[in-house]
């Protein structure tokens, strides 16, 4: 792709999250006082995902699907106040500027995309749920919510270079998120100190676009997470920040199941503000419904709650694969196997 495509398909695809991000707001979140106008990005991002993985139930995530929710969404962007669309496009333009610079200064090409991404995005562009599909590759027991996010953004309009888009859409957007929040006048001292690190830590450690996978966005979104937690903590919004937390929460868990400690966080919230907060709000039982759908795409795929944990297995079912195998695999290359000196040592060793 030319520079100019590049910097075209992640304007178009920001505000393509932004459209529904805004949308979804106003009908499932609705969440008041949300002067942010990042934020509708976030909700977009969560919203597109939920509703891939819902669709691949029932059908591919295929180019007339796709674009039909692309066009739905930048079709009701003209529906909105001027002013608030004007902050969109604005916003829009920085996240562009931002991604093209991080994509065109990646020189190097070391993805693990190769092994099971680009994949399990192939393959639910090309078909509904495929009872069993990880008997053929054990990798895509493992797959996350972000390959439905990039799965759902091939259409007409990227064509197949739209798989690409999401993952620096989410660190750019993330990036401006903090930026704005060290110079925003309403934050507390400790807020911004804290939204400094954040920024400078994600520009310095994890700048490589080749290398983003399912982990980068796991913890930027785990750093958006802290900073609504300590936000908030004695606002008088409790219930809207009780449903970010929990919508950040679930998010993460469907990204990197590691993360399911995160839940604590939302638990310890409720626990401090169980008098103001609506558990049974839209939201939350959206959340809970998800959460549910990916446990059982899980063990159609897999035969597995979370593989590879062996005790989440149902070794009854004929598609159920062992995990034992992929969990030794992770756990070797997690402790640097690719990169030991004797090549002789397996994965246990």
């Amino acid at each position: 792709m030319s520079f100019f495509l590049v910097f075209l398909f992640c304007f178009v695809t920001s505000i393509y999250f932004f459209g529904i991000g805004y949308l979804s707001n106003r009908f499932i979140y609705k969440l008041t006082n949300t002067d942010n106008v990042i934020q509708f990005s976030f909700f977009g991002i969560f919203s597109l995902s939920f509703l891939a993985l819902f669709a691949n139930f029932f059908i591919s995530l295929n180019l007339y699907f796709n674009s039909i929710i692309i066009l739905t969404s930048i079709f009701y962007l003209f529906f909105l106040e001027k002013k608030l669309l004007t902050k969109i496009l604005k916003y829009s333009i920085v996240i562009s500027i931002i991604s093209l610079l991080t994509i065109v200064l990646d020189n190097t090409n070391r993805p693990d995309s190769g092994l099971y991404h680009l994949p399990y995005t192939s393959l639910i562009n090309e078909n509904k749920l495929v009872v069993g599909v990880a008997n053929l590759n054990e990798r895509f027991g493992i797959a996350s919510i972000l390959q439905y996010l990039s799965a759902i953004n091939y259409n007409f309009i990227f064509s197949e270079n739209g798989i690409l888009i999401p993952l620096v859409i989410i660190y750019s957007t993330v990036i401006i998120f903090f930026f704005l929040k060290i110079f925003d006048s309403s934050e507390t001292n400790i807020i911004k100190i804290l939204s400094f690190l954040f920024f400078v830590f994600i520009l310095t450690n994890m700048n490589r676009y080749s290398g983003f996978g399912n982990d980068a966005p796991a913890n930027l979104f785990y750093f958006v997470l802290t900073y609504y937690f300590l936000k908030y903590k004695s606002d008088i919004l409790v219930n809207n920040q009780f449903k970010i937390l929990v919508l950040i929460t679930v998010y993460i868990f469907l990204i990197k199941p590691f993360f399911a400690l995160l839940f604590i966080i939302p638990l310890i919230f409720f626990i401090n503000n169980y008098r103001d907060v609506r558990i049974f709000s839209l939201s939350n039982i959206i959340c809970f419904a998800v959460t549910i759908l990916w446990l059982i795409k899980n063990v159609l795929i897999t035969g597995c709650f979370l593989y590879p944990i062996n005790l989440t297995c149902l070794q009854i079912l004929d598609w159920s694969i062992n995990p034992n195998l992929m969990s030794l695999e992770s756990e070797a290359w997690a402790k640097g196997w690719p990169d030991r000196y004797d090549k002789s040592l397996n994965y246990e060793e």
